[in-house]
């Protein structure tokens, strides 16, 4: 199991059926971690957003981002050390962002939305890192028939695949916090090999980051990664470790 000295979190990030949710579970077992959400968002404005997208994105997708940033404000505040479904810049820069280029939120909406996700952005702290599960859509989309839900057979056609290239334009651009790729359609995470694979890639980079504050040497999550061979996670930016999980 993994130990941390100070509150932080991690989030793992990924399209619908990419093994995500699986993979956040595995993780917050294996380590001892918290997962934000504790609670879904109000679920009926899935049907309603995908029946009538331009009556309901902009109020679903605030009430979206308001609970969940909510959830992960409580976690802090309360000092828990824990693992988040979805970080709160998939719903801004890929499922809003989604509605907006489509038009079905219109551009008024999606500057008024905007504005309140930076007002929420400026209280937020920053992921420790962030754990991208990639996965082909075709994967994807084979994944979802096989536990099918009311609101899937709303989905438009091609939104998994949209959301698929969505995603990988989002990961070649962001540097917020290190990023990190793991390909959920390879590997099974509930796997208990893998995931012991995956702890041990973990493990360094906390030892890393820890060995980086008592020496003020500068290190990048690509030195970590490459120097070490990781064979599980792979970087995807060089952004500096800057403390300890």
């Amino acid at each position: 199991m993994l130990r941390s000295n100070l509150s932080s979190f991690i989030c793992v990030a990924g399209n619908l059926g990419s093994g995500k949710t699986t993979f956040v579970r595995s993780l917050a077992k294996e380590n001892g971690w918290q997962i934000r959400p504790t609670t879904s968002y109000d679920t009926s404005y899935l049907d309603d957003i995908f029946r009538d997208s331009k009556r309901w994105s902009f109020e679903a997708q605030v009430a979206f981002l308001t609970h969940k940033a909510q959830c992960i404000k409580d976690a802090v505040r309360n000092g828990i050390d824990f693992v988040v479904d979805r970080s709160i810049y998939e719903d801004i820069e890929i499922f809003a962002q989604i509605f907006a280029d489509t038009g079905t939120m219109d551009p008024r909406a999606h500057r008024t939305y905007l504005s309140c996700a930076r007002l929420i952005l400026e209280e937020m702290p920053v992921p420790y890192m962030i754990i991208y599960c990639r996965c082909t859509p075709e994967e994807c989309e084979k994944r979802l028939a096989g536990r099918p839900r009311p609101y899937q057979q709303l989905y438009p056609e091609g939104h998994i695949a949209r959301l698929h290239e969505q995603y990988e334009e989002w990961v070649s651009r962001f540097t917020l916090c290190p990023l990190v790729v793991l390909d959920t359609h390879t590997w099974d995470t509930r796997n208990p090999t893998i995931m012991s694979r995956i702890i041990k890639d973990l493990s360094v980079f906390f030892s890393l980051s820890h060995a980086q504050k008592i020496n003020s040497s500068e290190r990048t999550i690509n030195d970590g990664l490459i120097g070490n061979q990781m064979h599980l996670l792979q970087p995807l930016n060089s952004i500096h470790i800057e403390h300890p999980f």
